[in-house]
């Protein structure tokens, strides 16, 4: 009897040992299906947000670079432009459709497929991104400086009528401020604008720092401003890079860079006068004469500076000023 026990307990021991090794089997399994799913979900979902932010990327230049086209050309050309963007960020990009909207904005969307490293095991070999970018492209209404830099509008004023006349062209050097502008602002008016307040102090104040306004707005004109006070102020924004910048190669952050109110045409503004604000136009700083009698600058091509916010209205007119940026 007692071998028989014994026989019976050591063939139970070995059939629980053979059932505990196809358990282990079993877990081990389950543990490698589970683990290649942490790592599908880390690596390959990672790699999915990497590539949306690629394209979101792609997309948004591709939007912007489109807008652009598309003031000036055919929307054939500003698709094209489209897919070049994306071609150069990734030849792999599907460009997904190119939308010339009403309100003159253009819409950009993209798709990219994405190879699983690890998902694979689980029967899934890739996924899809989509990406779009709207952008808008035209005149500037108003504009600001930021905070502690210089930007925003300078307190100087060209008539309309004067644009118009002399068909400004960009890189050419125009008057802005001159003792000899009655016939054109009118009597005892230079050019010079009071922004925010009157008087010497406030003009050279704005003209340092810049300060904010918009198309449709009214002004007023600052007669007889010219000074060493005002010289000073200017002389503050010449441009202080080696080389120096010119109209054909300048910083965005250059102090030279001047934003010239433009003025409705048809009115002489006569002392202290209100102006009504047409547009806006850029101008690099090119001479400033004695007391500031004379002060002149180059016509910048669409060009907004850097440390200035500025808001879009892409039905306004066109003086100069034009700027894009993406909206969604």
């Amino acid at each position: 009897m007692s071998k028989l026990f014994s026989d019976k307990l050591i063939s139970n021991i070995l059939r629980f040992k053979r059932d505990q090794n196809g358990s282990v089997l079993v877990i081990m399994a389950v543990a490698l299906v589970v683990i290649l799913g942490m790592a599908a979900l880390v690596v390959d979902v990672g790699a999915l947000v990497l590539e949306k932010g690629r394209l979101q990327n792609a997309c948004d230049a591709a939007a912007l670079a489109a807008v652009r086209v598309a003031y000036d050309d055919s929307q054939t050309n500003a698709r094209n432009e489209a897919e070049k963007y994306l071609d150069e960020n990734d030849a792999d990009y599907e460009v997904d459709n190119v939308i010339f909207n009403s309100d003159k904005t253009v819409t950009v969307s993209a798709s990219s497929t994405v190879n699983y490293a690890f998902a694979k095991v689980l029967g899934i070999y890739s996924g899809t991104v989509d990406a779009n970018a709207t952008a808008v492209y035209g005149p500037v209404k108003s504009i600001t400086g930021k905070k502690g830099v210089i930007g925003g509008v300078d307190p100087i004023g060209i008539s309309e009528e004067v644009v118009r006349d002399e068909d400004f062209e960009f890189g050419k050097e125009y008057t802005l401020i001159t003792a000899d502008n009655n016939d054109i602002i009118g009597p005892g008016n230079f050019g010079f604008l009071a922004l925010g307040g009157t008087g010497n102090d406030v003009l050279a104040k704005n003209i340092e720092e810049g300060c904010k306004t918009e198309v449709k707005s009214k002004v007023d004109t600052e007669p007889g401003a010219a000074g060493n006070k005002i010289e000073t102020a200017l002389k503050e924004r010449k441009c202080p890079h080696t080389p120096s910048c010119t109209p054909t190669s300048f910083k965005k952050d250059c102090p030279s860079l001047l934003t010239v109110v433009i003025l409705e045409e048809g009115i002489e503004y006569n002392g202290r006068d209100k102006a009504k604000i047409v547009g806006f136009a850029t101008f690099l700083l090119s001479y400033i004469e004695k007391n500031a009698k004379s002060v002149k600058g180059y016509f910048i091509e669409r060009t907004v500076p850097k440390n200035s916010e500025f808001v879009i209205d892409p039905g306004g007119e066109d003086f100069g000023l034009v700027a894009s940026r993406l909206i969604k």
